[in-house]
């Protein structure tokens, strides 16, 4: 199947999201290859995050690899060079209410034996502008972890922005770094997200009169995570009837916005519809699964002043 005719094909959905790999994409490639462990082995996928593996045994009938097996004199991709991401970006917060702390771990795994994975690491904060305001490089030796608190950094409060990752080599031991945003009530956690390959994503749940004057409010972190200008489009709307209001903006490339969607998007439509049930689209406007918005969504409690955040 060429790639032309993969864009159009149905279901196009994503199966691999650390190595970009569509449905269509892997169907091509095992009636090329002829058996999941070959597909694993050209194509790597399954040998990241590991959340694929249990799709792809569906799509195939076949078991996948454990890559997490000590083998004897392991060559190709089990080796100190296989591929990997070589940039990462996440989402940073340094304000009066929280901060954040980025960890990634420059570990060797086990079946790799005894090789050097030491790195050299760029690391960028970068303004909602899209404009770097810190600018470092870092040597990480193997099984070292690299760690920068935005509390222990001279940035202007409040402060919301992206940390962009940036390794000299395909891969750094466990490489996928973590951002723990925390203040001293509590603290929460998830990983980099600089490809989400989710044009169109909704809030997984929804909101009304009730929950606004509950404890919890709802905030948005999205950020642009292109060399390129991508408009962003919001929509409240109402699951009950086809009430709705709009809100679009260009994120720069590399920029990134906060919103407070408690304060400034659901009361607009509530206000309008009496007994309301709103739920929040966040669209990447005209864009693909290659140039996509990433979105994080936090609940802030205010009677107990924790957070929670993921990733849509």
């Amino acid at each position: 199947m060429k790639n032309q005719e993969c864009e159009k094909a149905k279901p196009t959905a994503m199966v691999c999201f650390c190595y970009r790999k569509r449905h269509c994409d892997l169907v091509d490639a095992y009636e090329r290859l002829g058996s999941l462990k070959a597909l694993e082995q050209e194509l790597n996928i399954g040998r990241a995050c590991g959340g694929c593996k249990v799709v792809l045994e569906s799509l195939f009938g076949e078991q996948s690899s454990d890559i997490n097996a000590m083998e004897s004199g392991a060559t190709g991709h089990l080796s100190c060079v296989q591929p990997g991401s070589r940039i990462m970006k996440g989402f940073v917060i340094s304000t009066d209410e929280l901060d954040t702390k980025i960890y990634s771990s420059n570990a060797v795994a086990p079946q790799l034996g005894d090789c050097d994975s030491s790195a050299q690491l760029e690391y960028l904060i970068i303004g909602p502008n899209g404009v770097p305001v810190i600018h470092q490089s870092q040597l990480v030796k193997t099984n070292e972890t690299f760690l920068l608190d935005t509390a222990e950094l001279d940035l202007p409060k409040p402060f919301f922005g992206m940390f962009h990752l940036v390794f000299d080599r395909s891969n750094f031991g466990a490489s996928r770094f973590n951002m723990y945003w925390y203040n001293d009530d509590g603290i929460t956690s998830t990983h980099e997200n600089a490809a989400s390959g989710r044009p169109d994503v909704f809030l997984p749940f929804l909101v009304d009169e009730k929950f606004l004057k509950g404890p919890n409010k709802v905030h948005l972190a999205i950020m642009n995570p292109n060399d390129e200008i991508v408009r962003l489009s919001l929509r409240a709307f109402d699951v009950d009837a086809n009430n709705e209001i709009e809100w679009e903006a260009d994120l720069n490339a590399n920029g990134s916005t906060w919103i407070d969607a408690s304060e400034h998007l659901f009361p607009k439509l509530l206000k309008k519809v009496d007994k309301a049930r709103v739920s929040l689209h966040i669209r990447s406007t005209n864009q693909n699964i290659h140039k996509s918005l990433s979105t994080y969504f936090f609940l802030h409690n205010r009677n107990t002043n924790t957070w929670s955040a993921n990733h849509l």
